[in-house]
């Protein structure tokens, strides 16, 4: 391989890597977003919860309301937790190179 090749082919694997890198961080801020939009979810719905505990008192857990709002909580924690999971455990895009063997 002549000595522009190994220049070329280098170059290109530079940009392969930066570009991936480039993508994963895109990745990440898009769960970050979306980690904040469901902290925003929850929030509301408790606060939805809060009022109708308010409102009817000790009686509003037989409503059907509240048992909706509850299984709704249940859900968007349950998304919440896979967010935040994918974002503390992302995955690795960098390829497996050999090491190069000296001659």
């Amino acid at each position: 391989m002549s000595m522009f090749d190994e220049t070329m082919d280098t170059a290109k694997a530079w940009l392969e890597m930066a570009s991936q890198k480039t993508v994963d961080t895109v990745e990440q801020q898009k769960l970050r977003l979306s980690i904040m939009k469901k902290k925003s979810d929850l929030s509301h719905l408790y606060e939805v919860l809060g009022k109708l505990y308010y409102r009817y008192g000790d009686d509003a857990a037989s409503r059907k309301g509240v048992q909706a709002l509850r299984q709704d909580i249940d859900g968007v924690q349950a998304e919440l937790e896979d967010l935040e999971y994918r974002l503390a455990h992302p995955v690795d895009h960098t390829p497996y190179e050999e090491p190069l063997e000296e001659e």
